[in-house]
């Protein structure tokens, strides 16, 4: 923890309003917040031999890192051919967690 960056005091609690302002975040710089973020992301069609970097609870309870949160919830192993807006997946991230996936194609449009 000496090294790391923790919270520290109240939190302060963004409403969707405030977020579409900077919204969408298509790179790592975009998200300026720290803390606790509720947001739906958009996975990149293809990892492109990159190590998954996001993980979905499906709705039977499983967790998985998938590239359309559609597929998963049906357990589908064949080629995707769902809309971008079935393949959100809503979740809990840290801001850590978020740049690295918009590095690596993942997009951030808005709160669920």
């Amino acid at each position: 923890m000496k090294a790391r960056e923790f919270p520290i005091g109240h939190p302060t609690i963004l409403t969707r309003e405030t977020l579409l302002d900077s919204l969408p975040w298509t790179r790592p710089n975009d998200n300026v917040y720290k803390g606790l973020l509720l947001v739906r992301v958009v996975p990149p069609a293809s990892i492109r031999g990159l190590p998954p970097l996001l993980g979905y609870r499906t709705h039977d309870g499983r967790l998985t890192f998938p590239l359309c949160a559609a597929c998963a919830d049906d357990r589908q192993q064949h080629q995707c051919h769902h809309s971008e807006k079935q393949r959100f997946m809503g979740d809990r991230l840290y801001p850590r967690g978020i740049e690295q996936g918009i590095g690596a194609g993942v997009q951030s449009n808005r709160r669920p």
